[in-house]
């Protein structure tokens, strides 16, 4: 009887989290609508300006409004009952910093990794795409246009906004509120979810692995504000690489047209300096790892569920919530629309 009424309740804490991810998509396609009308009113859709200021006010409130109204509303569905403040999810790290600074470290370098390996495994969807479909894959373009706003745009949304209101939104809520019936199955089910909220196939692998390594710091640290740093790290190396890498020709890169290659030379070197930073972290994580199987084993011990669920009851349980599988089938939906250029 106990056991039934804990599938129960994390029935509701799924479905609360499916319908979080339902109800942001839905304010985000209304405000995509509404939004050019508005600023028809201020200035021409043909201005050259048009498109940054869209994207700069489409970012403050797809944060800044839609993301606190999810958090009101899963208070009033989900944390309210279960006791789940937000903010007591930023409390002080329950371990020294410098364990803290060396598991982001490692968690960093593991997000790296899965980033190429998904950067293989695109070009293989794609190739497989065309061949067997004649379907050129889309991905949506990260880096910032030549013009200053877009830039300051860039780094406001990437830098600034996503990784605080992200991690209010997946680890502070969501992940806290399936934690108490399985550490592993919550984080491998927020990390999906992550994952495929991106809604973008070429960010579906890397984001769900980083959303389970932010959840195995929420578990371990005891803190939000582990993730948070290992998220703005990510996201700060993104924004500089977003900022620069629009200004390089693929074409001419490859031929080592020498005289391009002097004229951007300033480009290049912040470029091979993050790349060098990527590497060095992946090289840095694999040693992390390995010491950390060989003398601190129980690093990766997440600890047994409150509820005596066992982890594939829990996350079945998770997947198959009315809620989350709807959430999981749009989503999916929406990656694949985009993919092939239809939304």
């Amino acid at each position: 009887m106990e056991l039934k009424q804990h599938k129960k309740d994390l029935r509701r804490a799924s479905n609360t989290a499916g319908l979080m991810m339902i109800v942001f998509y839905a304010l985000s396609i209304g405000v995509s609508f509404l939004l050019p009308f508005v600023l028809s009113l201020c200035m021409s859709p043909y201005s050259s300006h048009y498109e940054d200021v869209y994207q700069l006010a489409a970012y403050t409130i797809q944060y800044p409004v839609i993301v606190p109204t999810l958090l009101l509303l899963f208070w009033l569905l989900c944390g309210r009952k279960n006791g789940i403040s937000i903010r007591k999810g930023f409390a002080k790290p329950a371990v020294p910093v410098w364990r803290m600074l060396v598991w982001i470290v490692m968690c960093a370098g593991l997000i790296y990794m899965s980033a190429y390996l998904s950067q293989f495994l695109n070009v293989i969807l794609e190739s497989a795409a065309d061949k067997l479909f004649g379907i050129d894959l889309v991905q949506p373009e990260m880096a910032a246009r030549e013009s200053l706003m877009s830039k300051i745009g860039n780094i406001y949304a990437i830098v600034l906004l996503a990784p605080f209101f992200e991690e209010l939104l997946f680890r502070s809520s969501i992940f806290r509120s399936l934690q108490p019936y399985g550490n592993w199955p919550a984080a491998v089910m927020c990390g999906i979810l992550f994952g495929l909220w991106h809604a973008n196939y070429g960010q579906t692998l890397y984001a769900a692995v980083m959303g389970i390594c932010a959840c195995f710091l929420v578990v371990k640290t005891g803190t939000v504000l582990a993730p948070y740093l290992l998220h703005l790290f990510i996201n700060t190396i993104g924004g500089i690489q977003s900022l620069f890498i629009g200004g390089i020709d693929q074409e001419k890169l490859l031929e080592a047209d020498i005289e391009w290659m002097i004229e951007n030379i300033g480009t290049l070197s912040i470029l091979m300096v993050m790349g060098g930073l990527i590497l060095c972290l992946m090289l840095a994580a694999v040693i992390i790892l390995i010491l950390e199987l060989v003398f601190h084993r129980e690093t990766f011990r997440m600890g047994k569920s409150e509820t005596g669920l066992t982890g594939g009851q829990a996350f079945l349980t998770m997947l198959t919530s009315p809620g989350m599988l709807l959430a999981w089938l749009m989503l999916i939906a929406m990656t694949v629309l985009r993919a092939v250029g239809l939304w």
